[in-house]
């Protein structure tokens, strides 16, 4: 079982306990969040409003790997090199 989680029912009720409330505040630096379109261990709407987050931080961004691209399973399962070579650097405009 992964995580540390001895028993597959704690372990699945992990992802609800998982959370960057309260730690993207902290973050003081220009960030990207990437996330699969289609994980489902951690929800996207996690992903989403920590993409917001901190108001004090100009440059923030999130990538949502899709099923076109590949990459929309958890840690990009799937298919890791979308996500692996993927650079916000390349696409100023992720980074708004």
């Amino acid at each position: 079982m992964g995580v540390g989680q001895g028993q597959p029912r704690r372990f699945h009720g992990l992802p609800a306990r998982i959370s960057l409330v309260g730690v993207v505040d902290k973050i003081t630096v220009p960030f990207l969040i990437t996330h699969g379109g289609n994980d489902r261990q951690i929800p996207l709407r996690y992903a989403q409003q920590s993409s917001t987050r901190p108001p004090t931080v100009r440059k923030r961004g999130l990538k949502i790997f899709g099923e076109r691209e590949g990459g929309v399973e958890h840690c990009s399962a799937d298919n890791m090199e979308p996500a692996r070579s993927y650079s916000p650097m390349d696409r100023r405009d992720v980074l708004k």
